[in-house]
């Protein structure tokens, strides 16, 4: 009986790692490119296309609040937009977009956005020189 179902734990472990016509494997995604790994985005917070290649479903996932991704899924090749709120701050800032598909090792895009400038950050009728009231 041992050696019955051997037998057929054998011919089930064969047939789960059956490939297609094409030699790959079934359910397994191994490619996955991004067209860019730095992204430089005007302080004004436009926003940058991204390209991706993937034989599967993907994702792309940022930690920072102020980075938008449009789509922030797909399946196959597609692109993204990668949008951030304009930068208030005098200095240059960056986060990193994690794109993640299947079996594939993930992709690390740096996206970093250039400071504002110090004309912007002055307000109408504000004097550097005046002293604070």
């Amino acid at each position: 009986m041992k050696k019955y179902i051997l037998f057929w734990l054998l011919v089930v472990s064969m047939i789960a790692c059956t490939s297609d016509d094409t030699g790959e494997e079934l359910f397994v995604c191994k490619d996955l490119i991004s067209t860019s790994r730095s992204l430089q985005l005007q302080e004004d917070g436009q926003g940058m296309e991204l390209a991706i290649k993937a034989n599967c479903y993907w994702i792309v996932s940022s930690p920072a609040s102020w980075v938008t991704i449009t789509p922030s899924q797909g399946v196959g090749d597609g692109h993204i937009i990668v949008t951030a709120e304009k930068n208030p701050r005098t200095t240059e800032r960056s986060c990193e977009l994690i794109i993640k598909a299947g079996n594939a090792p993930a992709q690390v895009v740096v996206v970093t956005q250039s400071k504002a400038s110090e004309e912007e950050k002055k307000e109408p009728g504000f004097d550097d020189n005046r002293p604070p009231s």
